[in-house]
């Protein structure tokens, strides 16, 4: 793929992120889920696209559902980390096996819900 097909392929990837988050929280606040699965169009993007797409989707998810809840703004911090390391495991072939990809879950968990835990504690006290 050419450099500018890829950076068009890219871009496309920031709104199709965008809107998967946005659907999804929404699902999940609808349905009153205790889990929030606005990590799934970061990791999506991050993994097929890259650092740039990746980072955009999951910085942009958290600032557009900021509108709503100021609060959300803060953990864009643990969505740009998640995407820098699904981004990360994709160049580095996680994602076509299996087992590592259960491992990946694994350090997602631990990123979305320890550091997300740990910044939501220093929140709210």
């Amino acid at each position: 793929m050419n450099e500018n097909r890829h950076f068009q392929y890219s871009l496309l990837l920031i709104p199709t992120g965008l809107i998967i988050n946005y659907a999804l929280v929404r699902l999940a606040l609808y349905y009153g889920w205790p889990l929030f699965l606005d990590s799934i169009g970061t990791i999506c993007a991050a993994a097929l696209g890259g650092y740039l797409p990746g980072i955009a989707v999951g910085f942009l998810s958290n600032v557009i559902n900021g509108i709503a809840d100021p609060i959300t703004i803060y953990y864009s911090m643990v969505s740009v980390i998640i995407a820098a390391s699904a981004t990360h495991f994709s160049q580095r072939g996680v994602f076509t096996h299996a087992g590592r990809s259960l491992l990946s879950v694994l350090w997602f968990a631990l990123i979305g819900g320890g550091v997300g835990s740990v910044l939501t504690w220093l929140l709210y006290g």
